[in-house]
């Protein structure tokens, strides 16, 4: 539960409240074939809801926990409120700050998972209106300070290739070293259910 409960955080981008309130009724096939988490702003009344990609082993565990469990598929999958969340990365971080000798893994809170998710979304192309949908920003600003402000020294090198009269390559396209994948301005997809579920 630990590492599906990080997992939500690291590759979801899912605040703590909203990994703690996540069901499986919520996976569902996006229309690309894909799989989508539906994020709600409020589940008690099911309405605003997002919809971010997650890796299908995710997804599989997910819908795994009722049978496990013996629960219901539209209970929440981990059982514990967001602060139990927080104490868990927490715990974490101790025992990482001993394992390598590092004090700032004492700092790291189930916050840092959501902005790691982030900044890889970044960093390996995707546009930062399309990581704002998935994650749930809605304030451009707030969204730019803390996610915009730095890059790694790779992320600004593959940046600048992309530009023909910086000694990039023709047609401002990044060269195929540069590893991040191609992105698209397509609109999310939309979730159907999965498995069976309503």
């Amino acid at each position: 539960m630990h590492k599906m409960a990080g997992r939500l955080g690291v590759h979801g981008g899912l605040r703590r409240d909203e990994a703690s309130k996540s069901r499986p009724i919520d996976v569902v096939e996006g229309t690309r074939d894909d799989t989508v988490l539906r994020v709600w702003e409020d589940q008690t009344k099911g309405d605003k809801y997002r919809e971010t990609p997650i890796p299908d082993e995710l997804a599989t565990q997910m819908n795994m926990i009722p049978e496990l469990k013996d629960q219901d598929v539209d209970d929440p999958v981990l059982g514990v409120t967001g602060k139990t969340l927080n104490r868990w990365v927490k715990r974490a971080g101790k025992e990482l700050a001993v394992e390598h000798n590092d004090e700032g893994w004492r700092k790291v809170t189930f916050h840092d998972l959501r902005r790691t998710w982030g900044t890889r979304m970044l960093e390996t192309g995707v546009l930062p209106s399309v990581v704002m949908l998935y994650g749930g920003w809605e304030n451009w600003e707030t969204f730019r300070k803390h996610y915009l402000g730095q890059f790694s020294p790779d992320a600004l090198a593959r940046e600048r290739r992309k530009v023909e009269w910086l000694g990039g390559n023709d047609g401002g396209q990044a060269p195929p070293d540069a590893g991040a994948p191609p992105v698209t301005t397509a609109a999310p997809p939309t979730g159907t259910p999965r498995r069976g579920q309503d």
